[in-house]
């Protein structure tokens, strides 16, 4: 059994759809999110509790400013649990490449299907129309419009609307059939 702790629903529904993509045989998983990295503190017990139970427990949250203290954030909150099963057994990674500052919402800018990415050319053009004297949309609000543009927002990611194929995704791929274990 894997448990993947992520940040928020959209990681939830985002990893549920890429790992069902990825089709790995004997893939036993349940995504759990924790509404926000600065919650990890709160879920020692249940990390503790999972990795006892011989429970494969891998974490997935965002770089966002600093992707090295998003990381000595995790190590804190893990750091104690079961001395003989350190945190290097817990993998981490951190959107939107592991190595670079960023989010969730970073990938998905970049997975967009091709033929759908003049709606992100429309938020630059958007941007430089309105000038510095007004609130262009963040990185969420790009994304919660490109889904509502394709009538896909209340809907599962699907490789429809996002290439799964994408290089960008080659760094998540990789750790995730480097961590997660089949039956």
């Amino acid at each position: 059994m894997n448990h993947i702790l992520v940040e928020g629903t959209e990681d939830e529904k985002f990893l549920n759809s890429y790992i069902r993509f990825l089709n790995i045989p004997a893939l036993d998983f349940e995504i759990r999110p924790i509404m926000g990295k600065g919650n990890i503190h709160s879920f020692r017990n249940d990390i503790d509790d999972l990795i006892r139970r011989d429970v494969n427990v891998v974490i997935v949250f965002d770089a966002d400013q600093s992707f090295e203290d998003t990381l000595d954030q995790i190590r804190d909150a893990l750091s104690g649990i079961i001395v003989e099963k350190q945190e290097q057994q817990v993998p981490c990674f951190l959107f939107p490449n592991n190595h670079l500052n960023g989010a969730l919402e970073d990938l998905l800018e970049q997975i967009t299907k091709r033929e759908h990415a003049k709606i992100f050319a429309c938020f630059e053009s958007y941007s430089r129309c309105i000038g510095e004297n007004y609130i262009t949309p963040n990185k969420k609000g790009k994304i919660y419009a490109y889904k509502e543009a394709l009538g896909i927002l209340n809907t599962p990611f699907e490789s429809c609307s996002w290439d799964f194929e994408n290089l960008a995704l080659d760094p998540l791929r990789v750790f995730l059939l480097g961590s997660l274990r089949t039956s």
